[in-house]
């Protein structure tokens, strides 16, 4: 597998990049988030004592 390394090439571009980490999310799209990404428990992680 292959992939580009992709960054800032001036100055300008890093702190536009970097102005990203003050931003919040509201709770809800966090909570969504959580949701999506929250990991599946299959065999043999799962706990068969609760079937």
């Amino acid at each position: 597998m292959t992939a580009p390394i992709v960054g800032a090439r001036t100055a300008q571009q890093l702190t536009a990049a970097l102005s990203v980490e003050t931003l919040s999310l509201p709770d809800e799209i966090c909570q969504a988030l959580d949701d999506v990404s929250a990991p599946v428990h299959r065999y043999p992680d799962h706990d068969w004592s609760t079937l």
